[in-house]
């Protein structure tokens, strides 16, 4: 039998638009998985367009010392569970890698990992601050509203910038970040205002007192066995609710409109 033309079989394929991006184009995932499960579930990110950065360590992903080998001697399952993927070095355990990490991740779009329980707070990001924002920096909703919001940029003004050989820098700065201010400025208050509620994640990660979210603090004053603190738990629960919502009374009408152009029902 011989061998397929790949060729014009993709040439003759319906359902394959060159002309438009794929799905993930333009989304930074930061991969801290190891072994099977999570290494397959970002190459699926990789396959959709995704930019992946692996985090492997200093002795290399243990995927690297598993067979079968191809002629150059390299892991083909390393090579299936990694393609598309480009790939950094670092010790968690070392300052200078750890704070090269954090950076990614405040940089990333989403982040995945698989390490064993125990591992994060090792790492320094339980009962910590980090542990609590980072994740919340990337939303599906939120990059969903900004992807549409980008798509409403005409393809012509961007070609016109280019043609005028304007740099991305300046056309970043004064022309998309102009036209997108509104569902920027939306997309953050709408992060806001669920971060400032989120109850489990904060539950999850934080330990001491000192460090507790608002949502959090107010259940140190509310007992189901008595002895609840009224006068207390009443002010926290109006001051909880009050910032939140002010923030959303001044801007509610460019929130509503961000969904409304988001297409988002």
């Amino acid at each position: 039998m011989s061998e397929p033309n790949y060729a014009k079989l993709e040439a003759n394929n319906p359902h394959l638009d060159k002309d438009k991006p794929y799905p993930l184009a333009g989304i930074l995932v930061v991969d801290f998985t190891h072994v099977l499960s999570g290494p397959t579930c970002t190459r699926m990110l990789a396959d959709a367009g995704a930019r992946v950065i692996h985090i492997e360590r200093k002795t290399g992903d243990d995927t690297r010392h598993m067979g079968p080998y191809i002629a150059d001697g390299s892991s083909e399952y390393f090579r299936i569970c990694n393609a598309g993927k480009e790939s950094i070095a670092l010790d968690l355990k070392d300052p200078k890698d750890h704070a090269l990490a954090e950076k990614m991740i405040a940089k990333a779009d989403v982040v995945v990992e698989n390490f064993r329980p125990g591992v994060m707070a090792r790492l320094g990001f339980v009962d910590s601050w980090w542990g609590v924002i980072l994740p919340q920096l990337a939303d599906a909703i939120g990059i969903f509203m900004l992807t549409q919001s980008m798509r409403n940029i005409p393809k012509v003004l961007l070609d016109s910038l280019q043609v005028d050989n304007i740099s991305v820098w300046h056309t970043m700065k004064d022309v998309i970040v102009p036209i997108t201010k509104p569902a920027l400025t939306s997309t953050s208050i709408w992060f806001f205002i669920l971060s400032w509620n989120e109850y489990i994640w904060p539950n999850l990660m934080l330990k001491s007192e000192a460090n507790y979210t608002l949502p959090l603090a107010l259940q140190l004053f509310v007992s189901s066995e008595g002895g609840t603190n009224f006068t207390v738990a009443m002010a926290l629960s109006v001051l909880t609710m009050a910032i939140p919502l002010i923030v959303y009374l001044l801007f509610q009408r460019m929130i509503i409109d961000t969904f409304t152009a988001s297409g988002i029902k």
